[in-house]
């Protein structure tokens, strides 16, 4: 069997998108809806479906805390619509609890708010 940390990136992705998506029973971890796993071709040059599972950071690229390991079972990945993904942007979670989608304070990804 091959180590997970000798599988080509796209590979490793791959999976850890699986597994979100078994842990958050293929709901988004936004907005609850049910998501479509399946593997999307980029280089088609179209726009993926909105329901399509992609993998979601929950913190921001400029995060500090991203440049560190987690601590206590942090959870900084999550599955997401690529609807809600790609509206989410690279706006911060407040602008989300304005729409009252989730309050990401107290929730960890799979929780139904």
């Amino acid at each position: 069997m091959i180590k997970r940390d000798r599988l080509p990136t796209a590979k490793r992705r791959q999976i850890r998108r699986q597994e979100l998506w078994v842990q958050q029973d293929g709901k988004c971890f936004w907005c609850q809806s049910p998501t479509l796993l399946a593997l999307w071709c980029v280089e088609t040059h179209e726009t993926p479906p909105d329901n399509l599972a992609t993998l979601e950071h929950l913190l921001h690229s400029r995060d500090p805390r991203r440049r560190v390991p987690p601590v206590g079972g942090e959870q900084r990945l999550a599955m997401a619509c690529y609807r809600c993904n790609q509206d989410r942007g690279a706006r911060d979670e407040l602008r989300l609890r304005k729409k009252g989608r989730v309050d990401i304070d107290n929730q960890q990804p799979g929780e139904q708010s």
